[in-house]
């Protein structure tokens, strides 16, 4: 986002987009980059009172809301401590129904694989939710989402804690449960800006945006009918490119195995030697770090909509000056995956109850550093499918309170039984010199002959001691892979 975007834009703060209750549109920062991370993340803020932060990956190619929890023996360190569900007022485990794709231990259960061979399995749960980091303000909404009991592969060294599946699905997803809140999201609608750094998310739209669009299939997948590439300005076109849908979740762009050679051998042809040395088959040196001679890729889709992949999008830095396509081969499969590669600098707009993709090239905001964790209480409102924070957290003030009156209705009783007890023994006694040591005896709160005792040989009195236990506290795994996470074809499996 430029500056001038910036002071425009009314419900921005020091280059900060926050929530717009008037036209009821939530935004949230993405980070992550192509080759350090491989994959864009999302914080969501989970639970009441206290929202614990979660980084979950932004996948539209998958539909589960998953991420590990306190207790998971088999799952990495993350960015972020494990959720843990019993510091949450308002989060439940999903009992055993009909509904439930599989049941262990009497509670919903779940597991998702992926195509590059990593996997989750864990327990579904409802809590409330909400898009972003603190600051951002976004309403909380409940949702059902997925603790983490294990997890394999890729999952076990990635960064991020989880994954956010925004795929079209038939079952309710975490998605579909926001679109629900009509209070404050105006459409089921969202869209992502992604830059080489960062991005942003949108759920809701403002119609004065000016993108084209595309029809477009939700159905599993967001599926578009890409009709030919080309390098512009060339009349070489490349065909054939089989069932396509776009997949944030998958690091790069893919293509059947010979549009990839093709496409390939186009921009080696038209380099030649003045886009640098080239390095293998797909990588560049460039010294002065310039990608303007590289050639711009072409998309056309139906409706006549075409889009211009820059060079900026479809190179990534490798390593130093090491440059590198961002589209690679799908191998044998004969469709094509617009993975993340293809939406850097592209606003993707999909508009669920349209059934349309919108595309509008744009300079993405970038973030690299997120902010801190959340420090204090959430006393936000909920939408419709459930009970405010707000609420649970009156209900518990109003709990400890009773309990407060209670115990001091009890201490009163206590202390008159006491006095009551005193005023019999002192006009039963004779002697009115023992009253004073029985009063300090009862203060004390020692039984008869013990206290006697105590007070008339101090030395006698046992001494008290007291133990002080103390608590212990507790850096990322680096991703550590060459292998990009394609994430974006999972198929739900029973547990």
């Amino acid at each position: 986002m430029s500056n001038a975007e910036e002071k425009a834009d009314g419900n921005v703060t020091s280059g900060r987009r926050l929530y717009d209750a008037t036209k009821r549109i939530q935004s949230a920062r993405l980070y992550g980059d192509v080759a350090t991370y491989q994959y864009y993340y999302i914080d969501i803020l989970v639970g009441t009172p206290m929202p614990q932060r979660v980084s979950v990956i932004a996948d539209t190619g998958s539909t589960i809301c998953a991420f590990t929890c306190s207790g998971c023996q088999s799952c990495g360190q993350h960015l972020d401590a494990n959720f843990d569900f019993s510091l949450s007022n308002s989060a439940e485990w999903t009992p055993c129904s009909k509904s439930c794709h599989s049941c262990r231990q009497k509670r919903c259960a779940y597991h998702q694989s992926y195509t590059e061979g990593s996997s989750i399995e864990g327990f579904q749960f409802t809590d409330f939710i909400s898009l972003g980091d603190e600051f951002q303000q976004n309403p909380m909404v409940k949702v059902h989402m997925g603790c983490h009991t294990k997890e394999t592969r890729l999952f076990v060294t990635q960064k991020a804690n989880g994954i956010l599946g925004l795929a079209p699905s038939e079952r309710s997803t975490v998605l579909q449960e926001i679109f629900q809140d009509h209070e404050h999201v105006n459409g089921n609608i969202f869209s992502m800006c992604l830059s080489p750094q960062g991005g942003l998310l949108t759920v809701g739209y403002d119609s004065s945006t000016a993108v084209a669009w595309t029809p477009m299939r939700p159905q599993r997948f967001y599926s578009v009918s890409l009709k030919k590439m080309s390098l512009e300005g060339s009349s070489d076109s490349l065909t054939g490119f089989g069932h396509t849908f776009v997949d944030s979740g998958t690091t790069f762009t893919y293509l059947p195995d010979g549009l990839f050679r093709q496409l390939r051998d186009l921009v080696q042809g038209h380099c030649q030697t003045r886009c640098g040395q080239l390095t293998g088959s797909t990588c560049w040196q460039i010294p002065g770090e310039s990608l303007e001679n590289f050639p711009k890729i072409v998309f056309s889709f139906s409706k006549d909509i075409t889009v211009h992949w820059a060079p900026t999008s479809y190179l990534f830095r490798k390593t130093g000056h090491l440059f590198c396509l961002g589209f690679q081969s799908n191998g044998a499969v004969a469709e094509t995956v617009l993975g993340a590669t293809f939406m850097i600098n592209q606003l993707v707009v999909f508009d669920l109850q349209s059934s349309r993709l919108g595309l509008a090239s744009r300079a993405c905001p970038s973030f690299a550093e997120r902010p801190r964790a959340p420090q204090k209480l959430r006393a936000g409102n909920a939408g419709p499918t459930g009970r405010s924070p707000a609420d649970a957290d009156r209900s518990l003030l109003v709990v400890l309170s009773l309990l407060l009156i209670l115990l001091g209705l009890c201490l009163v009783a206590r202390n008159l039984l006491r006095a009551y007890s005193l005023r019999r023994r002192e006009t039963a006694v004779p002697n009115g010199n023992a009253s004073p040591r029985r009063v300090r005896a009862r203060k004390l709160g020692r039984a008869d002959h013990e206290e006697m005792q105590a007070l008339a040989d101090p030395a006698a009195s046992p001494r008290r001691s007291e133990e002080v236990s103390r608590v212990p506290v507790d850096a990322w795994l680096s991703a550590g892979s060459d292998a990009s996470p394609t994430a974006g074809s999972g198929e739900l499996g029973s547990g």
